[in-house]
């Protein structure tokens, strides 16, 4: 189910009054949350970057960003490798099912490729909030 809520965003939360600049805000419910598709967009892993030699990661947002990393839209850490994590036909704020796939997928590859995630830290309360409560 998609709510749709008009908001003007102020530095402490959402302000619902009719002063100042809106913005239409996207909530999807997951579990017992609703949440906005754009804070998903900016904390669920979509790719994973890393260097093969010291396997050392970075997580990427839908947007291209580097999670928990103040936004950066690069980061010099020696790593080509990449891999995406989901795609238009699964998307995690589409359904429960699809944000546990992510889950999945995003703790296999990096087990299997014994990669150490960088600055996870956002994105794993995330993960602790729609998934195991």
């Amino acid at each position: 189910m998609k709510i749709y809520v008009i908001a003007n965003h102020v530095s402490n939360g959402f302000n619902l009054s009719l002063k100042g600049e809106y913005k239409k805000i996207t909530l999807v419910k997951m579990k017992h949350l609703n949440i906005d598709i754009i804070l998903l967009r900016k904390l669920l892993p979509y790719q994973i970057r890393y260097n093969g030699n010291s396997k050392i990661g970075y997580i990427l947002n839908r947007d291209y960003e580097y999670i928990d990393c103040g936004g950066k839209k690069s980061i010099d850490f020696g790593g080509n490798n990449c891999e995406y994590l989901f795609d238009n036909d699964n998307k995690p704020w589409d359904n429960l099912k699809n944000t546990q796939r992510l889950f999945d997928t995003f703790t296999k590859y990096i087990k299997l490729n014994n990669i150490e995630i960088k600055n996870i830290t956002k994105t794993e309360l995330l993960f602790n909030q729609i998934l195991i409560r």
